[in-house]
């Protein structure tokens, strides 16, 4: 995840290892769940949260209860786009979603949970620069 302020800076790039997650909609539900958590607490601006995953933008924006298997961590997320702040969740390309890849891509060659304040590697930080989506 990146979190970056209105002109495209970094304000900070995390990624960890996932441990219990079975598909592509479990990952972008908790990735979506830490960022916002870390945005939350980093940051007093309006936040935008960009996916890739159109089911789970879906289900974030639903107004009826989720009674899927994901009702617990949609019903957390949802009660954090509740706070008195603008909050949207919007669906981004999974093409232009580069940074994203890049990312998941280095998690994948170093297990380890990593965080960078004001940056990140070199690859995210120029994708950055570029002005692709997180």
């Amino acid at each position: 995840m990146v979190l970056r302020n209105a002109h495209d800076e970094i304000i900070f790039t995390a990624c960890r290892q996932l441990f219990a997650c079975d598909n592509g909609l479990d990952a972008e539900l908790e990735a979506c769940k830490e960022g916002l958590a870390l945005a939350l607490v980093r940051t007093t601006c309006p936040i935008q949260v960009e996916l890739d995953c159109s089911e789970a933008v879906v289900m974030l924006q639903a107004t009826e209860q989720n009674r899927s298997r994901h009702m617990t961590i949609v019903s957390e997320l949802q009660g954090m786009l509740k706070v008195d702040r603008e909050i949207s969740v919007t669906l981004t390309s999974r093409t232009k979603n580069k940074v994203s890849h890049s990312l998941a891509a280095y998690r994948h060659c170093t297990p380890q949970t990593a965080v960078w304040l004001g940056g990140g590697i070199d690859e995210i930080v120029n994708l950055c620069k570029d002005g692709e989506p997180p």
